[in-house]
């Protein structure tokens, strides 16, 4: 497996972690009176706070990221692009989506 397509596995591998995670901490329970309320299982069962510990991505996002960023800065440069040109395209990428 190449370096990018196993940063890329890190990439989506903490996503599904994220999801997991975030899937098991909550728990639906219905009321007498048929109202449904979220608890979160960190605090009603608080020996499931150790596990947390399984489920600390921001390192593994940060690692792939600044990976995929540095590639993606080598190539603009080796294609002759400037840094602020550079800066321009990867802030467009990301704030478009998260605009919409």
């Amino acid at each position: 497996m190449s370096r990018d397509r196993y940063v890329d596995f890190l990439r989506a591998w903490a996503i599904v972690l994220v999801v997991i995670g975030h899937w098991l901490i909550t728990a639906l329970v219905r009321g007498p009176g048929g109202e449904i309320t979220a608890l979160e299982l960190l605090a009603v069962i608080p020996w499931t706070q150790w596990l947390t510990l399984g489920f600390q991505v921001m390192p593994l996002f940060f690692l792939a990221g600044g990976h995929a960023a540095g590639g993606s800065w080598v190539r603009a440069r080796a294609a002759g692009g400037t840094a602020a040109g550079w800066v321009a395209r990867r802030a467009l990428r990301l704030l478009l989506p998260a605009g919409v």
